[in-house]
């Protein structure tokens, strides 16, 4: 621990005085505790065996500590970003233990070759349009980064990025097998296209990974998302196939169909939309053997769309290849503009049909209600609260084990996240 925080000091000592010579350097913080209540929350009561008053809520605060440097130098083309957080639950290392928790959440630079090709490399967030596939999931504590070459390519009809990533866990001597869960290659080409009220973006991403036997074997899932906005009318579509193959020697052939449809009047926002993730049938056993149908979501942020309870976070495992028909909708309100409150409903069903101890299942799932407010105390702290209400059924039982009784999760939020700017020559 004492090595690991020596490291961080000199390299923070190094960026902050190194950069003195940039144009403008800026240093951020992000102190953000959430404390939960969780009761039902992402499963089912586990035991059909207990009484359910045995089973006790889960009561926990946990925090996210970060701070940042960020370098930018418009003269001499460049911009760098280091950010160091923790993250951790309240009470879970000793009080006088030195545990090392530190960890490295970005650490990137980024290059202007020219005004319309700049090139971003180190581990960075990968965030794109509605994280449907590529994002950041701030939700969690963590959050997620890659360690990736991004191109920029800034021509004057589009806007495309090419995005790169090759991954190892040591710098052997000879090749190894690699053992963290996650790709060994991920390669993407996202293509991005304003035309008056309607924005086009188009993807293709290839994510391999490395089968027991150090063979790479590839996904590939491409497909467009486009958004429009009028006066007080917007809405999303989304369409994306999946192709390629799984480790296991199994062809993928899935889908993910999207639509969404909104009216903003006055402080009011309403929107209704449906998602759908193709899933497999287990009734058939010839092709659920030989080939994939079940949608994965990829990199994306699950936590924005398919309930907040998080049910639905892993498709291909939450659902057992079951698949996933979310309709929704959303209701938003802005009391003022500090405070304002968002009520979305979520109706779940199982597309395919799952194989389980009492036969096959497939239809409704449950219903989820979340309900959040937000409160901005000023412009770098704000105070976050929810609730969230699943019912579910006999067929969420079926796939998730357990007693569908209904489940309920209650959170509360703190969230300081400044920037300031502490040097600018001019």
């Amino acid at each position: 621990m004492k090595k690991q925080k020596q490291f961080i000091g000199v390299l923070i000592s190094t960026l902050l005085f190194g950069s003195l010579n940039a144009q403008e350097v800026y240093v951020g913080t992000q102190i953000r505790p959430r404390a939960e209540f969780r009761n039902g929350y992402r499963t089912l009561v586990p035991e059909k065996s207990l009484p359910i008053d045995t089973i006790k809520p889960s009561i926990f605060v946990s925090q996210r500590s970060r701070v940042w440097l960020r370098v930018k130098d418009e003269k001499n083309k460049f911009e760098a970003k280091v950010s160091i957080q923790d993250v951790r639950v309240w009470g879970e290392t000793p009080q006088l233990g030195d545990v090392a928790s530190l960890a490295l959440h970005e650490a990137w630079l980024k290059i202007w070759l020219s005004p319309k090709v700049i090139i971003k490399t180190g581990r960075q967030e990968l965030a794109y349009d509605d994280q449907r596939l590529l994002g950041s999931v701030n939700w969690t504590q963590m959050a997620r980064q890659h360690d990736a070459l991004l191109i920029q390519l800034r021509p004057q009809f589009a806007k495309i990025d090419l995005g790169f990533a090759y991954n190892n866990s040591s710098p052997s001597i000879w090749g190894t097998l690699y053992r963290i869960p996650g790709y060994k290659a991920l390669a993407f080409i996202w293509i991005h296209k304003s035309i008056n009220d309607v924005k086009v973006s188009l993807y293709g991403i290839s994510d391999g990974f490395e089968t027991p036997l150090g063979k790479v074997i590839f996904r590939y899932t491409t497909g467009p998302h486009i958004s429009f906005k009028h006066d007080n009318i917007f809405g999303t579509l989304s369409y994306y196939h999946q192709l390629g193959t799984t480790t296991s020697g199994q062809n993928i052939n899935a889908f993910l169909a999207s639509v969404q449809i909104g009216l903003k009047i006055a402080k009011l926002t309403l929107s209704i939309g449906s998602d759908y993730l193709s899933g497999d049938d287990a009734r058939d056993t010839t092709r659920f053997n030989s080939e994939l149908r079940t949608f994965h979501t990829l990199y994306a942020t699950n936590h924005k769309f398919y309930g907040h309870m998080d049910y639905f976070l892993n498709i291909p495992v939450d659902t057992r290849r079951g698949g996933l028909h979310d309709s929704y909708l959303k209701i938003s309100y802005k009391f003022s503009e500090k405070f304002s409150s968002y009520l979305h409903g979520h109706y779940f069903l199982l597309p395919g049909a799952v194989a389980t101890s009492s036969g096959f299942v497939s239809g409704p799932l449950g219903t989820e209600a979340d309900l959040g407010i937000t409160y901005k105390i000023s412009q770098a702290l704000t105070l976050k609260s929810g609730y969230s209400l699943m019912l579910p059924t006999k067929t969420m039982e079926a796939i998730k084990g357990g007693i569908a009784v209904p489940g309920h999760w209650v959170w509360i939020m703190i969230n300081l996240k400044p920037e300031y700017l502490v040097w600018s020559r001019q």
